[in-house]
């Protein structure tokens, strides 16, 4: 168990366990059954990884919001050389 003192509140943070293999249920052994949960699995995966796009970009917009671009960012520290 992980603890975090981040601003005067303490937060608990259990790590990820990941499924054991004996937790999974158990395949069936028909191809096209498998095929058919491959497909879905696929279908799944593409859509996480289009919001996972998406939620980038939103993270992009609000941290260029709150620190301003780049290239301003860059121009006004100091450059020491």
């Amino acid at each position: 168990m992980l603890v975090s003192m981040d601003m005067s509140t303490d937060v608990v943070m259990n790590p990820p366990v990941a499924p054991s293999p004996a937790a999974a249920p158990p395949l069936p052994d028909e191809p096209a059954l498998l095929k058919q949960m491959i497909v879905e699995l696929l279908s799944a995966l593409q859509q996480a990884q289009h919001e996972c796009v998406g939620l980038r970009h939103q993270i992009d917009q609000l941290v260029r919001r709150l620190y301003g671009p780049v290239s301003v960012r860059r121009t006004t520290s100091p450059v020491f050389r």
